[in-house]
């Protein structure tokens, strides 16, 4: 059974499924081989490339190779005004339902407007924040409104929030490689193991059924 990396920026050699992401803020892009996610980083977003991004994300997110729409989302401590990052945000928001295809969000300081905008959008799909770093509370708030969470290299680390993932329910979470390329994900996955004492090839079983679900239509 394969290990599932659900968000890094290149594609992996070693035997997994890597959702290679792709931002279309960047014109030098193609989907070749693979799965990918598709869509526009609110750290690159620009007022002049405001239609080309649109343009782009609805004539790229089509294409089945690509299972999620993002990266995207809402950072409040990036340079982009943080009205565009709404327009942009929303845009994908739409496209996601249009398509089918759930979202990968980038949160920074700035859960309860992506919570908000969401459900203000009758959202019913699932959604996956990804780099996962914040507190119980936060964590909670996601899973309530029907988000799933996705934890990288920090977690092999970052104390408090091994306690965080500890505390998480069953098939809530996902694993990744995008905060350090450098780290294989068969090594997140030992230390994950190791928090939820449990055996690897129980966790790849688990995450391979929920990346199934939220890839397929089993949840729509």
């Amino acid at each position: 059974m394969s290990y599932i990396n659900i968000h890094s920026h290149k594609q992996s050699e070693s035997d997994s499924i890597t959702v290679c992401n792709i931002d279309v803020c960047n014109n030098n892009f193609s989907i070749d081989k693979g799965v990918f996610s598709v869509g526009a980083h609110p750290w690159y977003i620009t007022t002049d490339k405001v239609e080309v991004i649109k343009s782009t994300l609805n004539s790229t997110v089509s294409d089945e190779a690509v299972v999620l729409i993002g990266e995207t989302g809402l950072d409040k401590l990036c340079d982009t005004e943080f009205d565009l990052q709404k327009e942009i945000f929303q845009y994908q928001i739409d496209l996601s339902v249009r398509y089918n295809k759930p979202l990968i969000i980038h949160c920074v300081k700035a859960y309860n407007e992506v919570i908000y905008m969401l459900k203000k959008s009758n959202y019913k799909l699932p959604w996956i924040v990804h780099g996962f770093m914040r507190n119980i509370n936060i964590a909670n708030d996601v899973i309530s409104a029907g988000g799933y969470l996705s934890f990288g290299v920090a977690l092999l680390s970052n104390t408090n929030l091994q306690q965080v993932f500890k505390q998480l329910p069953d098939e809530r979470f996902l694993l990744e490689t995008d905060d350090d390329e450098t780290i294989p994900i068969e090594e997140i996955y030992r230390c994950a193991a190791c928090l939820r004492g449990c055996d690897i090839d129980t966790l790849k079983k688990d995450i391979n059924k929920l990346y199934t679900v939220l890839t397929t239509n089993e949840l729509r």
